[in-house]
């Protein structure tokens, strides 16, 4: 009795090792998070001694694509954008060197859905239908030189900053093979009076990690 307990037990558990697993659900929409970094592009400065581009970042940037047959395509929005801006230019004249640093994060604002900016894919180019949504840039500026408080200089020493938030409309994004790369071309973003400068954005990503959207 006990054998033929053991042999059906045997049966039952080979029965159960030829059942179909369930397939896992397919994706109704993917997140795509990606590492930034940037260069800066900057104009208008005080005497033109400040113009020039600097390197900004990390950054990261989160899409969500809806599904298009089980990949990323179709609609897109832009869930997470923001940056690192930490950076110092020095300017040296005949009568006033100058050195001002940046120590400030930009981001953009979602709204009650989650969302910053809406798009959709037209081959390999993201492009963008809406502007990024509360376009902001907040920290502190440190000058220090003769040029401090002068003809759009910043203040002598620490102050806070605030730009923004602002809608900024980005260039569209171009995307490599399987969309583990993006770039975007220098792309107008905010310009001041204080410190008097014009600031363009060229970004450039890589994939992180990816999963269906929560």
């Amino acid at each position: 009795m006990a054998k033929n307990l053991g042999a059906l037990a045997l049966v039952a558990l080979g029965l159960g090792s030829s059942l179909p697993v369930a397939a896992a659900p397919p994706c109704a929409a993917w997140d795509i998070d990606y590492a930034l970094r940037a260069n800066l592009k900057l104009t208008d400065t005080p005497l033109g001694q400040g113009d020039g581009v600097v390197r900004i970042g990390p950054g990261r940037l989160v899409l969500r694509f809806q599904d298009r047959d089980g990949s990323p395509g179709g609609a897109v929005q832009m869930r997470r954008y923001e940056m690192k801006d930490h950076f110092s230019v020095k300017t040296r004249t005949l009568f006033w060197n100058t050195t001002v640093t940046n120590d400030t994060r930009t981001r953009g604002t979602p709204d009650e859905q989650g969302v910053i900016a809406s798009g959709f894919m037209k081959g390999n180019e993201l492009v963008w239908s809406t502007p990024v949504r509360g376009y902001r840039v907040d920290g502190s500026i440190t000058c220090n030189g003769a040029m401090c408080g002068k003809f759009g200089a910043p203040p002598p020493g620490k102050s806070e900053i605030r730009i923004g938030p602002s809608p900024v409309q980005f260039s569209g994004f171009t995307f490599g093979p399987g969309l583990k790369k993006l770039g975007m071309p220098y792309t107008f973003v905010t310009k001041t009076k204080v410190p008097k400068q014009t600031s363009h954005v060229e970004l450039a990503g890589v994939e992180l990690r990816r999963g269906c959207a929560k």
